[in-house]
């Protein structure tokens, strides 16, 4: 991902000319804290996605509709953190983090249905013929997931409270990538006539997000 490595760079960067830039003060040491955290998210509540359209717009004769409702739950997931803080005396720092965490989805769908009025010539016949069809389709349980990758460059607070209790306060630019899919998404219909009939086709489609 080389985007991505760029991005981390440039904040490393960033990183180093605000330690170079802060003042120094020699009676509170330098130092470095590393650290590593992993988590494991419950599942979220659930969407629904409603869609509707005219699958034959501009037909002489109107009433035609495609709809479905998609529903995406998001389902338990997990992630891991790591990064470095550089403090500089009891108060302030700088913390450089990367992470990565991924959530994948589910959820069980009602049919899809189809209502198509259209016009057909069927030989021998020369007189058009009037139709409508209606299809209900079986949806399948909605699967996938969705990963994300950030990046984060924030000044910290550390204020203490007590011998035993600090309060941590930090804030900064975060850079997130998201890749993933969901299937099915949505439904492609394809309706053509052959000899005069029509001949319906149709196709699950599937979000795949690269970036």
């Amino acid at each position: 991902m080389p985007r991505f490595r760029n991005c981390v760079a440039a904040l490393s960067s960033a990183a180093i000319l605000t330690v170079l830039a802060l003042p120094a003060r020699a009676q509170e040491p330098f130092r470095l804290e590393f650290f590593v955290k992993g988590a494991l998210t419950p599942s979220g509540a659930l969407t629904t996605y409603d869609s509707s359209y005219d699958p034959h717009s501009g037909y002489e004769i109107p009433g035609s509709y495609a709809r479905q409702t998609l529903n995406i739950d998001p389902l338990s997931g997990r992630g891991v953190r790591a990064g470095v803080t550089a403090h500089f005396g009891t108060t302030l720092g700088l913390r450089l983090s990367v992470g990565w965490d991924e959530t994948p989805m589910g959820g069980n769908n009602p049919d899809f249905q189809l209502y198509y009025k259209y016009t057909a010539w069927l030989p021998p016949m020369t007189d058009p013929t009037y139709g409508a069809r209606l299809t209900t389709i079986e949806w399948p349980a909605t699967s996938g997931r969705l990963r994300r990758t950030t990046a984060s460059l924030e000044m910290s607070f550390r204020i203490p409270l007590s011998p035993l209790w600090t309060l941590n306060l930090s804030a900064g630019p975060l850079l997130s990538f998201f890749n993933g899919e969901v299937d099915p998404l949505g439904y492609e219909e394809m309706v053509y006539e052959r000899y005069g009939a029509q001949i319906f086709r149709y196709y699950f489609v599937r979000l795949r997000c690269r970036r």
